[in-house]
């Protein structure tokens, strides 16, 4: 905007029409800070300066919509501003929402296996070592920590991690007090808790009737042995985790001795003692003290019924008495007016997976379900997993309970609430393959299907269309999005080997080829590492499918798995390699010399195995005379007649370590082939071995056959000699 004072000696007649002209182009809308202030546009170098009279119409303007604004104003409602409540925020809540944001990369190994890449493992035995090794070295740096820890002063955390630092030991000799004991306590030093008590004993220092009581639950939820509080994540990762089949639980021991002191034995001693001898197996004990407590009139925590409910199953033996027994708890809880968890429901539900899939079971566990509903408690996922067991693994399974499960989890944020959440997925895999036999259901567990629910076209446009949609919705779908969210979820590393084992195993026996073999090439070997029984159903699959195209890749991954040289692995790869042959397109040509390549691999490896054995006095792999056979027959199909002649050399002159014989095809092909490329001397050989075995009709073949080929009399002597009974003379 310029500013300018009108000059009563210009020319104001073409200014009236400019002035005119921008008042149709702005109109009144046009507010001007000062009245004073007016238009001006320059072009060409010619300036026009607005009148006085536009200024103070264009004034007038603004003055009004100052104040149809201003009445707008004080007409409209206020709103009220409301401050949020403050969110209590954790020391590591940033890094948390930091971690929700990275997903898993399929392309890259996992982050514990992250090394140089010739290092990084690919066997399920590898990854076992390179991890385990890993947490050796920590657990040398613990040591060292422990050890020295006046050389470890610098400690730049925050916040400060415990496990970090060193931890104080009891040392023989210094004075301690009751603030001490409690401290270890606290810390859950449970062999140094016991060694401080008994110092104050001989010492004749009191304690405290609660310090007694804490020290007595510490001592006896851990059977007064060392906690295993270290922080070893990929340890407890490789770990099976298996439950003591015996008692456990040490009589006499500390536990006993501090409950005995307790004056006053109120719910609490008791409950922490029966508790104890509940986990470590001591059943008998358990409910013995349980009576006890109950004829004094004490009520009973809940943690100490929920204990009991798990012992349900080892004390009684038939399902009739375990349910009585059952019933009997929880008629005493309500009695006593103690209100059931979910540990305590979830207890109540296995109990019925563990007394058969009766009609019993099955009506007891809805009864379970709707008594949780009654009293507000959210299903976790072990509630489910006894429900899959109850109606689920049996032979007749139900798949709509199977789904109705399926269709709660997804609704729902799972976490972790109970310690058998975590063989959910594991349990809900293996009944989807070896139960309901049903892939739909198994891709509800494993992926968040979209895009798959479209109609089915019948014509072969609409079909190849239908399946190009179901790859690209494969490929982009949120695979499992429970489990990428919460991977606690998959537990340990039996169960996420189990529950990728049977979903690859059943897509193989049930998908269409190319969608199995995505899934396949999206988490092999990186996510997991396939078992040997994996990669034999891959085969099958291909060899059903005739997908050949898919082997080359497959026997690279069977070759990182370290499972070339097994037999059952030989078979079938050396059988699709012999049964494809090439139509002449440029595709078949390169796939069949792909073919050849796995087969000379193969080969090799198991030449070099034997050699190593032999070294090693270890007894060596045979091939087969299949095996043999096949070879032939892949050399021969891709035209590679080197091979097959130094295959068929080691066929005849190791005869002691091929088990068996090969099929008469491939060697008559060889004989066949030999005769045209004029090499009568290997077609000798192998008809001669062919003539050992029972096949005297190669030869009769070559001998009708010495006039087109123009054999020399050497060879028809040799002919005439094998169609007879003489012995065979190889001629090389």
């Amino acid at each position: 905007m310029i500013a300018a004072n009108v000059n009563h000696n210009i020319n104001t007649g073409p200014q009236k029409k400019a002035s005119s002209a921008n008042r149709r182009k702005f109109g009144s809308g046009l507010i001007f800070h000062r009245s004073s202030f007016c238009a001006a546009r320059l072009a060409k170098g010619y300036g026009f300066i607005m009148n006085r009279a536009f200024v103070l119409r264009l004034s007038v303007s603004r003055r009004r919509l100052s104040q149809l604004t201003s009445t707008r104003k004080e007409s409209a409602p206020e709103v009220p501003i409301e401050i949020p409540k403050k969110i209590p925020r954790g020391p590591t809540d940033i890094l948390r929402a930091l971690a929700s944001t990275v997903k898993i990369d399929y392309t890259a190994p996992h982050y514990r296996y992250k090394d140089d890449p010739f290092l990084i493992p690919t066997t399920n035995n590898a990854k076992r070592w390179f991890a385990l090794s890993k947490e050796s070295g920590r657990r040398a740096a613990m040591y060292f920590l422990q050890k020295y820890p006046e050389l470890f002063s610098y400690d730049p955390a925050e916040p400060k991690i415990p496990g970090f630092c060193p931890t104080e030991e009891f040392i023989e000799g210094k004075d301690y007090l009751e603030s001490d004991l409690i401290s270890f306590i606290d810390n859950v030093r449970v062999i140094e808790a016991q060694s401080v008590f008994k110092y104050l004993q001989a010492q004749g220092k009191d304690i405290s009737q609660e310090t007694i009581l804490s020290l007595l639950q510490l001592t006896a939820f851990f059977n007064c042995e060392k906690a295993d509080t270290d922080c070893f994540p990929d340890e407890r990762w490789l770990t099976l985790n298996q439950k003591a089949q015996k008692r456990t639980w040490s009589d006499g021991n500390l536990a006993e001795q501090l409950f005995e002191l307790i004056k006053d034995k109120n719910a609490v001693a008791y409950g922490a003692l029966i508790q104890g001898m509940a986990k470590h197996l001591h059943y008998t004990k358990a409910f013995a003290l349980y009576e006890e407590m109950c004829s004094k009139g004490l009520t009973p925590t809940r943690n100490t019924y929920n204990y009991l409910l798990n012992c349900v199953y080892s004390v009684r033996d038939s399902e009739s008495s375990r349910w009585e027994l059952a019933k009997r708890l929880l008629i005493d809880m309500s009695d006593k007016g103690v209100q059931p968890n979910l540990i305590t429901l979830n207890n109540l539900l296995f109990i019925f997976t563990w007394t058969g899939h009766s009609k019993n079971s099955k009506l007891n566990t809805l009864r379970t379900l709707a008594e949780m509903r009654a009293h507000g408690i959210e299903p976790s996922l072990a509630t489910y997993l006894a429900v899959l067991m109850v109606f689920c693994k049996t032979s007749s399974a139900n798949s709509d309970v199977f789904s109705e499960v399926l269709e709660f989890i997804n609704e729902n944020t799972l976490i972790v609430r109970d310690p058998r959440d975590v063989d959910f997925f594991r349990m809900a895999m293996i009944i989807c393959h070896e139960h309901l036999v049903d892939k739909d259901l198994a891709y509800k567990v494993y992926t968040a299907r979209r895009g798959f629910n479209r109609r089915r076209d019948t014509d072969a446009e609409g079909q190849a269309e239908f399946m190009g949609e179901r790859l690209c919705g494969l490929r982009d779908s949120k695979v499992n999005e429970i489990l990428e969210k919460n991977p606690d979820l998959i537990g340990n590393s039996y169960n996420h080997s189990h529950y990728y084992q049977h979903f690859f195993e059943l897509l193989a026996n049930a998908e269409l080829i190319d969608v199995y073999m995505d899934v396949y090439h999206k988490y092999v070997p990186n996510i997991y590492s396939p078992e040997l029984r994996v990669f034999v159903e891959t085969l099958r699959a291909i060899d059903l499918n005739d997908a050949f195209r898919h082997l080359p890749q497959v026997w690279s991954d069977i070759v990182l798995s370290d499972y070339a040289q097994r037999e059952q692995i030989l078979t079938p790869v050396l059988a699709l390699t012999a049964r494809f042959k090439s139509t002449g397109t440029p595709e078949d040509d390169e796939l069949q010399n792909r073919l050849v390549v796995i087969a000379r691999d193969a080969q090799d490896r198991v030449n070099a195995a034997n050699k190593r054995q032999k070294e090693k006095f270890i007894a060596p792999i045979f091939f087969t005379g299949e095996h043999v056979g096949n070879l032939i027959q892949t050399y021969l199909n891709a035209g590679e007649m080197k091979d097959a002649w130094k295959t068929v050399k080691s066929l005849v002159e190791d005869q002691r370590e091929i088990v068996g014989s090969p099929k008469i095809e491939p060697l008559r092909q060889f004989v066949e082939r030999s005769c045209a490329d004029g090499k009568p001397d290997r077609a000798v050989f192998c008809a001669t071995y062919c003539a050992e075995i029972g096949h005297v009709d190669v030869v009769d073949w070559m001998l009708t056959k010495a006039e087109t080929y123009k054999f020399d009399e050497s060879v028809r002597a040799k002919l005439n000699t094998l169609a007879g009974p003489s012995p065979r003379t190889p001629d090389a």
